[in-house]
Parts: C-alpha cells; sequence; structure tokens
C-alpha cells in the first residue's frame, strides 16, 4: 500500500519533458552555431528549425527568429496544431518531422494516413528517418541534445545524393 501512494505521489514514471530549451545566443556565423549546438544540453525549437534549414542554405536567408519559424512552416517542418513555441525543446519527433520534410524523405502509408489524421505523424516521421539512417530508435517525446541534433545534420549531408532534396526554394 505504502509503494502504491509513493508511486502515485512521484508521477510513477512520466517522463519530465522540459518545456523551455535556452535559444542560442545571437550567433552570426553557421559554424559558431552548429559549435554551440555540439554541446547545447537541449535544443529548442528554433535552433533545431534553424538548424535543418542549413541543410536547404546559409542562414543568412532566414536571420531571425521570426524568419524562420515562418519558413519552417511554409516548408511543412512544423505544424500550428502542435501548439509549439520557439523555446520549446525539441523533441525526437518533431526533429524527424522537419528532416523528413527539408529531404523529402519517402513515407509509408502509415505516414501518409497519419498525416491526413493530424495523429502520429511525427512517429512516422521517426520510422521514416530511423530507416534511412538518420537517426537511432527512441521516443518520439524525448528531448533532442545539441550533439544528436549535430549528428543528424551530418548524416543528412552524407544522404545528399539519395534522397530528393528540395531546390532551395
Amino acid at each position: 500500500m505504502v509503494i502504491a501512494i509513493h508511486a502515485l505521489g512521484t508521477g510513477c514514471g512520466r517522463p519530465h519533458r522540459a518545456k523551455q530549451a535556452p535559444l542560442a545566443p545571437d550567433v552570426p556565423g553557421d559554424v559558431e552555431f552548429l559549435h554551440y549546438l555540439a554541446s547545447a544540453p537541449v535544443v529548442s525549437v528554433d535552433d533545431g528549425a534553424r538548424a535543418v534549414l542549413l541543410l536547404v542554405g546559409g542562414s543568412d536567408q532566414w536571420p531571425s527568429s521570426p524568419d524562420r519559424w515562418d519558413q519552417a512552416h511554409k516548408r511543412g517542418m512544423l505544424r500550428d496544431e502542435w501548439g509549439l513555441q520557439p523555446q520549446d525543446a525539441l523533441d525526437v519527433g518533431t526533429l524527424a518531422h522537419m528532416l523528413q520534410a527539408v529531404l523529402r524523405l519517402p513515407s509509408g502509408v502509415n505516414g501518409r494516413l497519419a498525416r491526413l489524421a493530424g495523429v502520429g505523424e511525427r512517429r512516422y516521421a521517426l520510422k521514416a528517418c530511423v530507416d534511412v539512417g538518420l537517426l537511432p530508435p527512441s521516443r518520439t517525446g524525448q528531448p533532442v541534445r545539441g550533439g544528436e541534433l549535430v549528428s543528424a545534420l551530418q548524416r543528412a549531408e552524407e544522404l545528399d545524393g539519395d534522397v530528393a532534396r528540395p531546390g532551395g526554394s
């Protein structure tokens, strides 16, 4: 009985998801930004969008957070329904969705159905990223560390010829 009460009081193993990740300081260059990311304990959604947009072009195209946010939505990297804010911690499922959108990774039938339904699309995006070797298997809600993001970007660059890439629009 005591164990059950203690389990209820401690949340019974529910994962704690940080809602606030520190935003990167206004780092002027892309190389400096990547060096900052490599040591970041948790990455914000804004930092993740900036990093994934580097696969399309230099960050000078989208110099401010509002510009990146707008571009991420236009490219299908983020959806309004998720209610994410730039300072929120980036989770693995959202990162996978960002990568899938920018790299135009193929999506299976279940992934397409999930996108239409608006439920589970980040889970299937993670599956697509795992299938091509961009991300290791993990839970979609797990926060992303900076080193993990930099590694995913490196693997995405290696896939350059293997995946249809957007034309820079």
